[in-house]
């Protein structure tokens, strides 16, 4: 997969050019010289897939605080998704009231949701599911109103893979710059043998992201400018995304293929864009002019002012 990345990316611009010699060279190259994470130009594979995507976030008049999302999928699939969220920590599972590809969910106080949406295809294997995870900021003792999953529907979901983010699981402020890592899971467990790279798409550019040995993905989101003039509640979606052969699924007896998606939300870095040597002399020279008055002031009696 790497190697045909760069071939990809080389052979659209310059063989067509200088014809089937240098095509023979830059195939040669792209197997002697390979990087960690391959590029792509297009990112035309996650449009075949279930995405969840993020909305407007608002402050209820009661206080509790509530956040859209949109759904999106391909054309061709006339079924509707169904979407299933907890919070952090406790066992209950709701189910999102989705209005043609749209749905909010309510918070009540600081907690963390984990979201996934699922697309089963009748009359086949195949699936689709997308996933992400949120944190809202409630503040109300309004109890949010919630329709809790009926225990077929929870049992038919534990059973089907979904991306899972399993580190920094508690850290809030999920920003550029940070390191995440994902697995693909089910049952509440990672799914072993599959060794399926992800790819993430940001900013119409598809990357590569190989696993490591115990099956776990490491992604760090670039730092962008336009996060950092757009201000604290601004988020760029970078989607994640695999599509996994036929496996067998504990607790399900055909094997089952599907498409993976996670929306990872970031927000700008506390820390990227800062001159850190300009700010260093800045409060030198404020500490040294600052210190010369309290001295200057020492001189004079303070009755005397």
């Amino acid at each position: 997969m790497r190697r045909f990345g760069i071939f990809f990316c080389m052979k659209t611009a310059s063989t067509k050019k200088y014809g089937a010699v240098w095509e023979a060279i830059f195939i040669v190259w792209s197997f002697l010289f390979m990087v960690p994470q391959t590029v792509f130009s297009s990112s035309e594979m996650v449009t075949d897939c279930l995405r969840i995507h993020y909305l407007e976030m608002k402050k209820e008049t009661n206080g509790q605080i509530s956040q859209g999302f949109q759904l999106t999928w391909p054309d061709h699939i006339h079924q509707t998704p169904e979407v299933f969220y907890s919070e952090f920590g406790m066992p209950n599972i709701y189910q999102a009231d989705l209005k043609k590809d749209r749905f909010t969910i309510y918070a009540d106080r600081y907690t963390r949701f984990r979201i996934v949406a699922v697309l089963q295809m009748h009359g086949t294997t195949s699936f689709l599911s997308a996933a992400t995870d949120v944190m809202l900021f409630g503040k109300s003792d309004h109890l949010p109103t919630r329709l809790s999953a009926s225990r077929d529907s929870i049992q038919s979901l534990s059973h089907l893979p979904a991306i899972d983010l399993v580190s920094p699981e508690t850290f809030y402020w999920h920003q550029t710059g940070q390191t995440f890592g994902f697995n693909i899971s089910a049952n509440g467990a990672p799914i072993q043998g599959t060794n399926s790279p992800l790819f993430v798409a940001v900013n119409d550019t598809v990357t590569a992201l190989p696993p490591d040995d115990h099956g776990i993905v490491f992604y760090t989101p670039s730092h962008d400018m336009r996060l950092r003039k757009e201000g604290n509640r601004a988020v760029r979606q970078d989607i994640l995304f695999t599509a996994l052969p036929p496996i067998a699924i504990t607790g399900i007896e055909r094997k089952r293929d599907g498409k993976l998606t996670y929306t990872l939300g970031v927000h700008r870095s506390r820390y990227a864009f800062r001159d850190i040597p300009w700010g260093v002399i800045t409060a030198g020279l404020g500490l040294f002019f600052f210190s010369g008055w309290i001295l200057l002031k020492r001189r004079q009696p303070w009755w005397r002012n």
